[in-house]
C-alpha cells in the first residue's frame, strides 16, 4: 500500500492511481494545491501494485541508445511555428503519428482553463497541445487510455514531463513498439491552486476566450502571458510583471519533488526530448535569421525515434553537438534537463500566506513590480518595433 510520507518523493505521476485494480486510490489535493495518492483502506486488497510500480522508488528504465541532438523548426507552416512555444517539433512528430491513424496525448485546457491531459486523433485538434502550460496537468485515467489504444494495435504518441513519461512506462510495465514518448525540458510544475486564483482575478475583466503562456508578442526570447477576452480585450504581460509567470520564474510555486527530481540526467527514458534552443544562430549560422521565430532542440533517444524522424518532412533539421545544445538551452548555466532547480527562500512562507491572504495581498507581497521593471515595460514594445530588443537583452 502506497503512503506518501515525504512529498519530495512523489511527483504526482498517477501511475499508482491508474494501476489500482480496485480503484482504491484517489488523488487528493494538499494545502499547496498538488495532487497526492490516498488509499481507501476498505477497498484496498493489499496487492502491492501501487508501491511496486512507483517510478520515484526505482531507477529510470534507460535505453542503451546514445542521444543525438538536433536544431529544428517547423518549416511548412509559419502559423504552426508561431503558435508553438519554440520551433514546433512536437506538432511535426504528432502529425506523423496521426498519419499512421494513431492517437496523440498531450496537455490542453478544458472549458474552464484547467490544465489536463487529453487525446486527439486528427491534425485539426493538435492546436490544443501547442504552447507551454506552466501548471501541473491532471492526468486522470490517461495511462489506462494509452494501454487500451495500444492493445487495439494503434500507434500512440504520449507527451508530458519526464516524471509523467516514467509513470506511464511503469504503469504499462511492458515495451510497445507502437508507443512513442516525447518529453519536455522541464523546469518544474507549478501548482494548479495558484493558477485557479490567478484565473479568478483575470476573469474579473470579462469572459476569457484564449490563454497563451508564451506568446511571441515581442519575439521568441520574450516570455509573454497573453489572455484574449470574448469582448475583444487583450491582456499581455511578460514574466517581469505577470504574477503567474513571475512566481514560476522565481521558483516559488513548483511541486516539492521538482527540487529533488528523480528524472534528471543526460540519459533519457523518452524516445524524444524537446526544449528551447536559445540563440541557435550561435551554433548554426544559417539559423541566425530564424532564431527569433523559435527553434527547438530535439534529442533522439531511441532507434525507433531515429527511424520516425527520417519520415518527417515538415522539419528543417540539422544535427548539433549534444553538449553544445544543452549549454545553449541552459539558463544561467543551469540546464533544466540535467540540474535541479533551487527553491526560493520565501517558498514556504508564500504557501503559508496563500491560505491566509487575499490574492491581491499575496501578489503585492511577492511580485512587486519595481521602477526599473516599469521602465522596461514601457521601452520593450518600442525596442521591439526598432528591431533592437534582442541586442539590448544580450
Amino acid at each position: 500500500m502506497i503512503e506518501i510520507l515525504d512529498k519530495t518523493k512523489c511527483s504526482g505521476c498517477t501511475a499508482c492511481f491508474n494501476v489500482c485494480p480496485k480503484d482504491a486510490i484517489e488523488m487528493i489535493e494538499d494545502e499547496e494545491g498538488f495532487l497526492y495518492p490516498k488509499v481507501d483502506k476498505e477497498k484496498c486488497i493489499k496487492c502491492g501494485l501501487c508501491s511496486r510500480i512507483c517510478p520515484n522508488k526505482k531507477k529510470m528504465n534507460y535505453t542503451e541508445f546514445t542521444s543525438k541532438a538536433y536544431a529544428t523548426y517547423y518549416k511548412e507552416n509559419e502559423k504552426i511555428r508561431k503558435e508553438s512555444t519554440s520551433g514546433g517539433a512536437f506538432t511535426a512528430i504528432a502529425e506523423e503519428i496521426i498519419k499512421k491513424k494513431g492517437i496523440v496525448f498531450g496537455v490542453g485546457f478544458d472549458d474552464e482553463f484547467n490544465v489536463e491531459h487529453m487525446w486527439v486523433d486528427n491534425k485539426e485538434e493538435l492546436y490544443k497541445f501547442r504552447g507551454s502550460k506552466y501548471v501541473q496537468s491532471n492526468i486522470r485515467y490517461s495511462y489506462r487510455d494509452v494501454k487500451k489504444f495500444l492493445k487495439q494495435g494503434k500507434y500512440v504518441l504520449f507527451s508530458g514531463t519526464p516524471c509523467q513519461i516514467s509513470g506511464l512506462k511503469a504503469f504499462l510495465n511492458e515495451d510497445y513498439e507502437k508507443l512513442y514518448c516525447i518529453e519536455v525540458f522541464c523546469k518544474g510544475v507549478p501548482t494548479p491552486k495558484v493558477w485557479r486564483k490567478y484565473l479568478e482575478d483575470k476573469e474579473k475583466n470579462g469572459s476569457i476566450k484564449q490563454i497563451r503562456f508564451r506568446e511571441k508578442t515581442f519575439g521568441y526570447h520574450s516570455t509573454t502571458m497573453t489572455i484574449r477576452y470574448k469582448s475583444g480585450k487583450k491582456y499581455s504581460r511578460g514574466h517581469e510583471s505577470d504574477p503567474m509567470l513571475n512566481l514560476f520564474v522565481k521558483e516559488m510555486i513548483s511541486r516539492p519533488s521538482c527540487y529533488n527530481c528523480n528524472f534528471r540526467g543526460k540519459r533519457r527514458e523518452a524516445d524524444f526530448t524537446i526544449g528551447d534552443l536559445w540563440y541557435s544562430g550561435n551554433i548554426i549560422k544559417e539559423y541566425k535569421e530564424e532564431e527569433n521565430k523559435g527553434v527547438s532542440i530535439l534529442l533522439i533517444n531511441s532507434e525507433k525515434a531515429k527511424n520516425l524522424l527520417k519520415n518527417i518532412k515538415q522539419l528543417e533539421t540539422k544535427e548539433i553537438d549534444l553538449e553544445r545544445g544543452l549549454q545553449q538551452n541552459a539558463n544561467k548555466k543551469n540546464c533544466a534537463l540535467i540540474n535541479d532547480c533551487i527553491p526560493n527562500d520565501k517558498r514556504k512562507k508564500f504557501f503559508q500566506d496563500l491560505s491566509q491572504m487575499s490574492y491581491n495581498e499575496l501578489i503585492k507581497k511577492y511580485t512587486t513590480v519595481t521602477l526599473k521593471c516599469r521602465i522596461k515595460l514601457i521601452l520593450k514594445p518600442i525596442l521591439y518595433r526598432m528591431n533592437i530588443l534582442e541586442l539590448v537583452k544580450k
